[in-house]
């Protein structure tokens, strides 16, 4: 397996509320995680992030998800 696929897989993307319940972190909260830094450089998670979920960018994410 791929290194950074690996490294990847260690992020924790739930999170735990007051009540104990678990939550999902957002795509935007995932690539805003210090922890990717030691997987991909800046140049790869600024290019995650426009293409996968900035509105100014391809949005790619949101047209798979909801359509155009």
């Amino acid at each position: 397996m791929d290194n950074q696929m690996v490294c990847s897989l260690r992020l924790y993307i739930l999170t735990l509320k007051d009540d104990g319940s678990s939550m999902e972190k957002v795509l935007s909260s995932i690539l805003s995680l210090p922890e990717l830094l030691d997987c991909y450089d800046n140049d790869n998670l600024f290019t995650f992030r426009g293409l996968l979920n900035e509105q100014a960018g391809a949005n790619i994410r949101n047209e798979i998800a909801h359509g155009s």
